[in-house]
């Protein structure tokens, strides 16, 4: 069997530097890995102690805060007890306010809606009336009937009169117009008699020459 060679502990030389640390120390030499992991394991402690205690602020910041802000609602308890009793009191008369104005509108409501349904049966009756179909509606058909001939005869009534009237004014002024006439014949009627008894006289007297 053939051996081996043993490998170095020396890490490669591109990581070996020509600087200086910030702590002035010379790295130029070359790292062992032993060396490197030792570093690493330092520097992952430092971290994690770094890391826990900034957690421990944290946690100790927090519990200030927490502190402080029992304190502060230990003191503000009584103001923020006032504030809300103030506004339940300002729910309650806002819930009252309301409430009234419900009771308002739902009694306004009703009423409409009593007056609807009045006006609704009045619809209806007048609908029916219109149709005939009820017994006020016959009655007043029956009467609406009578009246158109109860106002055919009194037409008829008053044109009889009217013609009789035409005549009686007739009658008056042709009676005036015969007495007239009459009276006239009357007279003439004198005179000639009396002409004629005068005409008999003249003869008589001729006569007996």
């Amino acid at each position: 069997t053939t051996t081996q060679p043993m490998r170095s502990n020396i890490v490669p030389s591109r990581l070996a530097t020509s600087s200086k640390t910030n702590s002035g120390v010379d790295v130029s030499k070359p790292f062992t890995r032993a060396e490197l992991e030792d570093a690493c394991r330092r520097n992952n402690t430092k971290e994690i102690a770094a890391m826990a205690r900034a957690r421990k602020r944290d946690a100790i910041a927090c519990q200030n805060q927490r502190s402080t802000q029992r304190g502060m609602n230990a003191v503000d308890t009584s103001s923020q007890l006032r504030s809300l009793d103030a506004g339940v009191k300002l729910c309650a008369r806002k819930f009252n306010e309301a409430k009234a104005l419900a009771d308002k509108l739902d009694e306004e409501v009703k009423a409409r809606c009593d007056e609807l349904l009045g006006l609704e049966r009045e619809a209806s009756a007048l609908h029916e009336m219109l149709e005939g179909s009820n017994d006020d509606a016959k009655r007043i058909l029956d009467l609406t009937a009578e009246i158109e001939r109860t106002n055919e005869s009194s037409e008829r009534i008053l044109l009889y009169r009217h013609q009789l009237n035409y005549i009686h004014h007739r009658v008056r002024k042709n009676s005036v117009v015969w007495d007239s006439h009459i009276s006239e014949m009357s007279q003439t009627l004198s005179s000639l008699k009396s002409e004629k008894d005068r005409c008999q006289n003249m003869l008589g007297e001729v006569e007996a020459g």
